[in-house]
């Protein structure tokens, strides 16, 4: 998710600029007292208590008296071990509100130790983010079912002398484009089950995404550069990496186009990224808006960004970042940054 430099002889840590910007209440944890050793601005925001004054607490000084800092410590442990944590939590607000959150914990290794990240959530956004799902859904079933009044209009003319080819390619291209909304469904259902992080690595994934592409369209000049990088993410990354690739692939002529997938790390950052690339069409704002403004999928019309939007839930939700880095005449790059990890025993 982010950089973490180590003060060797303390426990001092420093992220980007960004991480502070966050809306998101985060906090990282020592492995092993619980310690509090940085808050972002959001989580002061979220307890009424400025970062610093949360550094200097233990857990338990801001959590209601039937959530204890021993609680707190155990789970931190846990996942420090490499086991995620997910749950219900009560914090204890400065003015002595308790407020309801979720809490995710998950292992976060640096170049000389391993510390917990705290991704904390009120469950009234947590709720709130559920709506946001119930619209899109619906969203997108509404598309489903204006394909599927093409298709029956156009079925009603087939019994109908000299059927054309324009009609016949019009047919299909509805039936492909339903079938691809209920992949949808089933990926925004997948996007919203919580499933645990694990070191990825993304290479085997990327190849798993890039390979039936390639096969499929040999034509589309294709510029793969992978450099073997493992990350925390899980298979949901597989739907981010392919939406892209196929968005590329889908809404440009194949005779000139050219799409490059990098995968690449930065060390000192303890970032991995996943770069994609192609010399297409620019995608239009319509679509764009979801990853880089606040998007509220109720007024949404014909499922017009959902693509995006499911990327984005992705990558929010493995704590990464997704960036558009180019969207021009000349080429649109798409790149997926993400928590570094270390291989796993066998890979």
């Amino acid at each position: 998710m982010f950089l973490i430099l180590v003060c060797e002889d303390s426990d001092m840590v420093a992220v980007p600029e960004w991480v502070d910007a966050l809306n998101t209440a985060v906090s990282i944890h020592h492995p092993e007292s619980a310690e509090v050793v940085y808050a972002n601005p959001a989580f002061g925001d979220l307890l009424g208590y400025q970062p610093s004054e949360i550094e200097a607490m233990e857990v338990g000084e801001f959590s209601s008296e039937s959530f204890s800092n021993t609680e707190a410590a155990q789970r931190i442990r846990a996942a420090a071990a490499g086991e995620p944590q997910q749950f219900e939590w009560r914090e204890r607000t400065s003015s002595g509100e308790v407020v309801w959150t979720e809490v995710q914990l998950s292992r976060m290794p640096t170049d000389s130790r391993e510390y917990v990240i705290a991704v904390v959530t009120p469950l009234t956004k947590y709720m709130e983010s559920r709506r946001r799902v119930k619209f899109l859904t619906r969203a997108v079933r509404h598309d489903l079912r204006n394909h599927v009044q093409i298709i029956d209009g156009i079925i009603d003319l087939l019994p109908m002398s000299g059927v054309d080819d324009e009609r016949i390619g019009r047919l299909q291209t509805s039936v492909d484009h339903l079938l691809r909304l209920t992949e949808r469904l089933n990926d925004i259902r997948q996007v919203t089950t919580d499933l645990p992080r694990a070191s990825t690595n993304l290479v085997d994934i990327v190849d798993r995404v890039v390979d039936p592409y390639r096969q499929r369209y040999p034509e589309i000049d294709w510029d793969i550069d992978r450099t073997d990088v493992h990350a925390q993410a899980n298979q949901a990354l597989q739907i981010a990496i392919d939406e892209l690739v196929d968005n590329a692939v889908r809404h440009n002529p194949h005779d000139s186009l050219q799409i490059a997938v990098t995968v690449t790390e930065n060390r000192m950052e303890n970032q991995a990224y996943i770069r994609i690339a192609d010399t297409g069409h620019p995608v239009p704002s319509t679509e764009i808006d979801p990853i880089t403004c606040e998007y509220d999928p109720e007024p949404l019309s014909h499922g017009e960004g959902t693509g995006l939007w499911l990327v984005q839930s992705i990558v929010t939700a493995l704590y990464g970042r997704l960036s558009v880095l180019e969207n021009s005449a000349d080429q649109t790059v798409f790149e997926i940054c993400l928590p570094r990890a270390p291989p796993t025993d066998g890979s």
